[in-house]
């Protein structure tokens, strides 16, 4: 697995557009999903990297990966 880190724009919620370190994902082996993961504050977001928007959100990490089951 490659780990990619580096700066990217993410719209968080509370924020706005911010430019963070993150993590480039891979969810369930699933190549279609183009995620990173950052944390920011207490919460772990992990949004498309395309289109900077914020796929799930939560305080922890294994509630994240729950949510993007379903996506």
């Amino acid at each position: 697995m490659k780990k990619i880190d580096k700066k990217r724009w993410v719209n968080i919620p509370t924020k706005g557009r911010t430019r963070l370190y993150s993590r480039k994902i891979t969810v369930n082996g699933r190549e279609d999903l183009n995620v990173a993961k950052v944390k920011y504050g207490d919460l772990w977001y992990v949004f498309d990297i395309d289109s900077e928007d914020v796929v799930a959100q939560g305080y922890k990490w294994f509630d994240v990966l729950k949510i993007l089951e379903d996506v």
